[in-house]
């Protein structure tokens, strides 16, 4: 029970990160710092779909929306010894792996989920606020 534990607490400690961004109105913190999407861009969205049984639209949202509950399901494996630890790095390697390539496939593609836009990060927002307020 301990072992499910460890994994209780950062998950639900990211939930309420994502709470609280979610009530402040910043969607993802990594796009609102840099103004770039990150690679998970779209997943919540996706999940929903998900959740109200539009695969097609989850698809379209992030196509690896499937990804999410296999890092629980894969971490509880480790854990209770049923996966070896050489076969639980190479499962994370190769979705992270998948995660950088629909990354980068969906930022030169023309996506409207992902976002390129630094000039609207906060980041540049604060060196602009920084420069006017210097002269």
């Amino acid at each position: 029970m301990k072992k499910y534990l460890k994994l209780l607490i950062p998950l639900s400690l990211i939930a309420l990160i994502y709470l609280v961004f979610h009530i402040v109105g910043i969607g993802c913190p990594i796009k609102f710092v840099t103004g770039v999407s990150c690679p998970g861009c779209g997943m919540s969205r996706a999940c929903l779909w998900l959740l109200a049984g539009d695969i097609g639209n989850a698809f379209y949202f992030h196509p690896l929306f499937w990804a999410v509950p296999l890092f629980p399901v894969l971490y509880i494996l480790r854990e209770t010894g049923k996966m070896p630890k050489k076969v639980y790095e190479i499962c994370i390697i190769i979705i992270c792996i998948l995660f950088l390539l629909v990354w980068i496939v969906r930022m030169f593609s023309g996506s409207d989920v992902v976002v390129f836009a630094p000039d609207q990060s906060a980041f540049a927002r604060a060196i602009r606020i920084t420069k006017e307020l210097m002269g």
